[in-house]
């Protein structure tokens, strides 16, 4: 699969996990073992994931990128 998410989506993408995370296991008291909070805390893994690797599956089945055009080469 070809890259399609930018920097700047990447980094919302980041920030995004990082409330998932937070909130699963602070907020829904993952940590003391109710399960929404661990559902949420790996649910978190889905945005890290792609941020990464820079690759959307739902970006491809619809043909999207959030890559500039000028840079889409590297």
């Amino acid at each position: 699969m070809k890259k399609n998410v930018g920097t700047v989506d990447a980094i919302l993408r980041y920030s995004f996990g990082i409330f998932l995370l937070w909130l699963g296991v602070v907020k829904l008291k993952g940590l003391e073992g109710r399960v929404s909070g661990i559902l949420v805390a790996i649910f978190s893994l889905i945005p890290f994931t792609i941020a990464t690797t820079r690759k959307c599956p739902v970006f491809s089945i619809f043909k999207i990128s959030s890559i500039p055009k000028n840079k889409e080469m590297i």
